[in-house]
């Protein structure tokens, strides 16, 4: 008697681009990377390909809720900061490092909600 695989939970869109933009920050391949977090890989390159289709065609959803990993900074320390990465829901990752000046920072979140 064959076993059936047991079937994962569906994840959604949020989880996904969460998932392929540490895909591409990481050194692993698809493969490595789809073995170590239990993904398959043509799923992983689909997403991948589904969330630049979506970034390019403005089919994202705006902003959504963030979780602040690490300690957190008052305002007036973020210029100290030496660096600096936002992930959009479409896996579009902003980086900025050095001298971070926060009117500037707001600028570019300005630009980056109208795209």
């Amino acid at each position: 008697m064959r076993r059936r695989k047991k079937r994962r939970a569906r994840r959604s869109a949020e989880e996904w681009a969460g998932l392929v933009s540490e895909w591409r920050r990481s050194e692993q391949t698809a493969s490595e990377f789809s073995a170590a977090h239990g993904v398959g890989r043509a799923s992983l390159y689909g997403w991948a390909a589904e969330l630049k289709r979506r970034s390019e065609q403005g089919d994202e959803e705006g902003f959504v809720a963030v979780e602040v990993v690490g300690p957190r900074r008052p305002m007036s320390r973020l210029a100290e900061a030496s660096s600096m990465e936002l992930v959009a829901l479409s896996g579009r990752v902003i980086r900025v490092s050095g001298h971070i000046d926060a009117e500037a920072l707001a600028a570019v979140l300005g630009v980056a909600e109208r795209c």
